[in-house]
């Protein structure tokens, strides 16, 4: 079990779809042989994207007994295009809406990628990172059919299954990660979500502001999102769970400390440690 835990917090009423996060994070980590459809930073818009395609429907994660699901592996055709429905709203005119919703590895505190490797090329770190052992991989992809985010990717070329990394070799030199840093609209907070002194902290476990991505999978991922106003209750409680509703009351009536959290404009690493972020 990890000492502490790792976290990120994405405001949605924040995100205007740009995929700066994603080329950040490509140009970085995935622009490598055999990685051409790892995009382990996607930008989706819902309720019409999704990157590998229909990833809710593909299954994983553990049951409501605990018990470990294998779903199935996305095809090869699920991978062709990262901006599907880019853009394209649901509703009737004039009630339109859509919104991004930024999609990375959520590092699970239960990771079931780890719970179904064969090889234990799986684990969790001090702080929280869920890694890959390449050395140890056999590209068996159990971990991708146990993922329910579908956020593991298969390198042909190597034969491994490959995860975002959440830049940790960044992280252990004071500096956040790639998409924290690069985002315009600085819709991103990271810190020790179990860390009382922490924003995230404050923003998850005690005004429950932000939510995990459909918690039912129940590998209690920690990459949290603070849901968008004007998209319809019920499409938001199907995405992120029943804590929906506090979360939306909480968001139409902010308090003054939450209002600063949620509207602070952070520095630069170049400027100031990083630790002040984290």
């Amino acid at each position: 079990m990890a000492k502490k835990q790792f976290a990120l917090v994405l405001d949605l009423n924040k995100c205007v779809g740009c995929h700066t996060c994603s080329i950040g994070d490509r140009t970085t980590w995935t622009n490598k042989k055999g990685m051409e459809c790892h995009w382990w930073n996607s930008v989706e818009c819902k309720p019409r994207g999704g990157y590998p395609h229909g990833w809710e429907n593909l299954g994983g994660g553990f049951d409501k007994k605990g018990k470990l699901v294998l779903g199935k592996l996305p095809q090869e055709e699920d991978y062709d295009d990262p901006n599907l429905g880019e853009d394209t709203p649901a509703g009737e005119y004039p009630n339109l809406w859509y919104y991004y919703l930024p999609r990375l590895c959520n590092h699970c505190t239960k990771p079931a990628c780890a719970a179904a490797c064969p090889r234990k090329a799986i684990y969790k770190r001090e702080d929280g990172i869920v890694l890959i052992d390449e050395d140890r991989c056999r590209g068996y992809r159990y971990c991708i059919r146990a993922c329910p985010y579908k956020k593991i990717y298969f390198n042909a070329a190597l034969n491994k299954s490959q995860k975002c990394i959440l830049c940790f070799p960044r992280m252990e030199k004071d500096y956040p990660p790639v998409c924290v840093e690069v985002c315009p609209g600085q819709i991103r907070l990271a810190g020790d979500v179990e860390d009382p002194t922490n924003v995230v902290h404050k923003l998850v476990k005690m005004e429950k502001l932000a939510l995990p991505l459909h918690p039912e999978y129940g590998t209690e991922p920690n990459v949290y999102y603070i849901p968008p106003l004007w998209v319809p209750r019920d499409h938001l409680a199907g995405v992120f769970g029943p804590g929906v509703d506090e979360a939306l009351r909480k968001l139409r009536n902010l308090t003054p400390e939450l209002r600063e959290i949620l509207t602070t404009v952070y520095p630069k690493p170049d400027r100031i440690s990083a630790k002040v972020v984290i």
